[in-house]
């Protein structure tokens, strides 16, 4: 029996079973386990480097990687502790996925409003008991390419949308609008405006922001009409709606 329990402890042990799969294992552990199954590259990478006579550099990348990608995984765990989690996950199984795709995500940003909107997400997760892939799986995709600025437009858009000032459109760049609010207005004013005119053109491509050109049966006189100078007003889209919805903020940063 003794040499059956090892050889079953062993062929566990080969197959690889993860720490993620197992009923004890908490949120350090399994961001843990997959953190380490996730860089298949390293290895080789780091023997032809040392061969190289670079191993200082290997080295100096190593620690710079590690200490990026753990400050990455403390903002998470930081981030989901504003939340009221329960104290086991639930067997959704929904939640590892989520999260490899959370921690892949995020060590490809500098995004701190990224880990929080992943967050978000997962404490959702943690706590739901049932399965709904497709809708998480919809949020994650759109969020990944998503940076601070598409946030912020995205959030400032839905403001508007609430509170039907202008029946919720804006304008961008400055270009004449029927919308009564300019969304450079309503951003910080360090922001370059070409970066959140693309940022803008990124949210219509992926269905989060509506733009719609006015006719010229509109109110307003005096527009020259061409294809740089056509007026344009913007608001959020249905999508856009229901993706902020999928992403509430924190309680305590309700709260406060």
């Amino acid at each position: 029996m003794g040499v059956q329990a090892i050889d079953v402890d062993a062929s566990i042990k080969g197959k690889g079973v993860e720490v993620s799969k197992l009923d004890d294992a908490n949120l350090r552990e399994k961001v843990g386990q997959i953190y380490e199954n996730d860089h298949p590259l390293w290895g080789p990478l780091c023997l032809i480097l040392n061969a190289s006579g670079l191993g200082f550099f290997d080295r100096y990348l190593s620690k710079k990687a590690m200490d990026f990608e753990l400050r990455q995984i403390h903002l998470l765990i930081s981030e989901l502790q504003k939340f009221s989690l329960n104290t086991m996950p639930s067997d959704s199984p929904d939640l590892i996925p989520a999260l490899r795709i959370s921690l892949n995500a995020i060590h490809e940003s500098l995004s701190e409003e990224k880990v929080r909107v992943f967050a978000s997400i997962l404490a959702n997760l943690w706590n739901q008991k049932t399965s709904n892939w497709d809708a998480t799986s919809q949020t994650l995709r759109l969020v990944r390419d998503l940076e601070d600025v598409h946030f912020l437009v995205l959030s400032e858009a839905n403001k508007l949308h609430n509170a039907k000032t202008g029946k919720g459109m804006f304008s961008v760049g400055r270009k004449p609008s029927l919308a009564t609010s300019a969304i450079e207005d309503l951003l910080p004013s360090n922001l370059d405006p070409m970066l959140i005119d693309s940022c803008v053109s990124d949210l219509i491509a992926k269905g989060l922001i509506n733009d719609s050109f006015i006719s010229n049966n509109s109110l307003e006189t005096d527009i020259e009409f061409s294809p740089t100078k056509a007026p344009v007003t913007y608001s959020i889209s249905d999508l856009g709606i229901w993706l902020i919805k999928q992403i509430p903020p924190a309680p305590s940063a309700t709260a406060s």
